[in-house]
């Protein structure tokens, strides 16, 4: 009971924290006088499942909070030819995804995420001014997108 009230004890009010060091002054007496009162001992139990539960319970339980999936760092750069762009990022994921989807005026393109959640791909477009990208996975023949789509210019 104290490792738990050791951790917790933070988060009641003054005065249940008072009470409860006072509790367990009382049990420490009289456990060094070898002189244990078992009405006191459960009287120490009896508070401290009392202040716990109406102080300590939450109202509302939320579980652990989500991470939002982002493109973190989009880029599109020519190559020395001039015709092919090449797309690369990196993907904060908060869900399970497996592709990115390129996307320019000649047409969208993916690429398979590496482990490390970047990918790079080489495209074909020679007027390309623009480049959007999200990432998702296939599922059932169709892709899903878990990130918001990120647009960039070429470079």
């Amino acid at each position: 009971m104290l490792a738990v009230y050791d951790q917790f004890k933070g988060r009641l009010d003054t005065d249940y924290q008072d009470a409860v060091n006072n509790d367990i002054d009382d049990a420490d007496q009289q456990i060094s006088e070898n002189d244990v009162d078992p009405d006191s001992i459960s009287y120490l139990g009896d508070d401290f499942i009392q202040y716990f539960e109406t102080n300590i319970r939450p109202t509302k339980i939320t579980g652990i909070p989500s991470v939002k999936s982002k493109i973190a760092k989009l880029t599109a750069k020519k190559t020395s030819s001039k015709k092919y762009i090449k797309v690369t990022g990196a993907v904060k994921l908060g869900k399970k995804a497996n592709y990115a989807q390129i996307k320019t005026y000649k047409g969208t393109r993916y690429a398979k995420l590496k482990g490390s959640h970047r990918f790079n791909k080489k495209i074909y477009a020679p007027k390309a001014k623009r480049v959007s990208a999200t990432v998702g996975y296939y599922s059932h023949g169709h892709f899903s997108r878990v990130t918001p789509t990120k647009t960039v210019h070429v470079k």
